[in-house]
């Protein structure tokens, strides 16, 4: 397998495409495609179409993300990235699910990956998910039907982003930018995967039990309100925000959920379901803490890897990028650094899906990075 990014800072969608094509005309074939796109970027199912005329048969997924990154430009905030996938050892499918009907997603997604996986010999290796984040799609959810239909096989994932403005993210497939949808690209290849995840915040404090929860609404924690247990920590007149994430617990480490506000009766929002029972911790971390973190996600898959990569895709937090601000470029740049020469790219989420470091169980995160490698 042959892993290469392309980019442009374009605007103009006819010259986003230009650009692409141009870039990919030194490379071999394309047998998958991944694009991430500024929701500034206008009118991106041009660029699909552009690329569904020049290679009608590649399969294609991605979404809108917040900033992006690519070996060629390094970190932008309006740009367009593709990383293309060759050889003749990929096998690529991708697809789109329609997520309006909420309440038969899981069951209608769980029936039509069945039946896609089937033009594999065996399952596939990967498959890359890139959800609807602003129209009630429960990312759990998502990750539970992907993981339902398909598992043997690595999910990673992000949720689609639209640079804070709350209005509207696209999903991408093959032939379409659509929005309250689900892009995948399933992905199987004589390169091995490896992936490591990272996010900076220490969990402080006593350990709590989530007493109540109604999807990503945590009513009460150990049979008082939520906030109480946030205040214990962090101080009577505290507010609950992103930079103090809630760590929940599972498979001996945790993951991470954002506050997003809190109500009346001093339940909490998260950025993500909470489920009732699980055991929850407050988080701190300092700038340094977040921005250290790529370093650590590098040094574990470089325990894990035993030469070069052949590439390497980012999935990091919009969250993070606004926690540490300006300063959020030397986390790619870290990445980069580490691994001179090797073709990268990165997408900034309202979410991020994957295992945890050397497991295969996915997981929905916030505030986190995603480092996956192909070696």
């Amino acid at each position: 397998m042959e892993f290469s990014v392309h980019a442009s800072e374009d605007v103009d969608p006819q010259s986003v495409a230009s650009d692409l094509l141009l870039s990919l005309k030194t490379q071999k074939k394309p047998s998958a495609f991944l694009l991430f796109s500024s929701i500034s970027q206008e009118y991106p199912e041009k660029v699909i179409q552009a690329l569904r005329e020049a290679f009608p048969d590649t399969p294609l997924a991605g979404c809108s993300s917040n900033a992006e990154y690519s070996s060629p430009l390094g970190f932008a905030e309006d740009s367009t990235v593709l990383v293309a996938f060759s050889g003749d050892d990929v096998q690529a499918k991708s697809g789109l699910i329609d997520a309006k009907d909420k309440a038969s997603f899981f069951e209608r997604c769980v029936q039509v990956l069945h039946t896609e996986k089937k033009s594999f010999e065996k399952a596939p290796q990967i498959c890359f998910v890139f959800a609807e984040s602003l129209t009630g799609l429960d990312a759990v959810d998502v990750l539970r039907a992907f993981s339902t239909a398909l598992p043997n096989t690595l999910i990673y994932g992000a949720l689609s982003a639209d640079d804070w403005k709350f209005k509207k993210t696209f999903q991408f497939s093959q032939k379409l930018a659509v929005s309250d949808s689900v892009s995948y690209l399933f992905l199987s290849s004589d390169s091995t995967p490896v992936h490591a995840l990272e996010s900076g915040w220490a969990p402080i404090g006593r350990t709590g039990i989530v007493t109540k929860a109604t999807g990503n609404i945590v009513q009460a924690i150990d049979g008082k309100p939520a906030l109480d247990f946030y205040r214990e920590h962090l101080g009577e007149h505290s507010t609950p925000s992103g930079e103090n994430p809630l760590a929940v617990f599972a498979n001996s480490s945790f993951y991470l959920r954002a506050p997003l506000a809190y109500n009346e009766d001093k339940s909490i929002v998260f950025a993500g379901t909470v489920e009732e029972g699980k055991n929850v911790q407050i988080t701190v971390a300092s700038l340094n803490n977040i921005l250290s973190a790529s370093r650590s996600a590098v040094d574990k898959i470089r325990s894990q890897i035993t030469s070069t990569p052949k590439g390497i895709f980012v999935i990091s937090c919009a969250a993070r990028k606004q926690v540490v601000g300006s300063q959020i470029t030397s986390e790619m740049e870290t990445v980069t650094n580490e691994f001179p020469g090797v073709p990268i790219a990165g997408m900034y989420a309202y979410g991020e899906m994957s295992p945890f470091t050397g497991t295969t169980e996915a997981f929905f995160h916030n505030e986190t990075l995603v480092c996956i490698a192909f070696q």
